[in-house]
Formats: structure tokens, C-alpha cells, sequence
């Protein structure tokens, strides 16, 4: 089945050049090397290692320090330079 099939079978709008771009781009490529090179496992999970890295970091690395947090430096004015993208 080919590209345009296969978008139309799925009811997916594309411009008419993708494909030929699509095709022309792969032309060259070894589509079993491309596609077994793809990293296996899931995509879900990924909040899991930083929270867990938090949970540890604190029996690691002893007693917590306090940090101090510096203040946000004040907000710059705008200057006018008399003129507008918009007037």
C-alpha cells in the first residue's frame, strides 16, 4: 500500500507533496536497519527516576543544607522609543 493510501484509508488530510518528500527521503535508507534501531520499551514511567532520585538524595548526601533563595531582581521598565509596530 502506498503513502497516499495509506493516508487516505486512515481519513488524514496531507499536503500532496509529503509523500513524494516522505518517499524521496527513505528512498536511500535500509528500512530494517531503521526500523530495528528504534529504542524498545515503554514510554510511561518517566516521572518515576526524579522522584526516586529525591527520596534518595536526602539519605545519600546526610543532613540537608538551607539555602537561601535570592530575590528576584525588580522588573525592567519599557522604554518608549516613540514609535509602534501597531499605530
Amino acid at each position: 500500500m502506498g503513502c497516499v493510501a495509506s493516508f487516505q484509508a486512515s481519513g488524514v488530510e496531507v499536503a500532496s507533496f509529503w509523500p513524494k518528500l516522505f518517499v524521496g527521503a527513505m528512498a536511500a535508507e535500509d528500512m530494517n536497519k531503521l526500523i530495528c534501531s528504534l529504542p524498545s520499551g515503554g514510554g510511561g514511567g518517566g516521572d518515576a527516576a526524579p522522584a526516586a532520585a529525591a527520596v534518595a538524595a536526602p539519605a545519600a548526601g546526610g543532613a540537608k543544607k538551607e539555602e537561601k533563595k535570592k530575590a528576584a531582581p525588580p522588573p525592567e521598565e519599557e522604554e518608549d522609543m516613540g514609535f509602534s509596530l501597531f499605530d
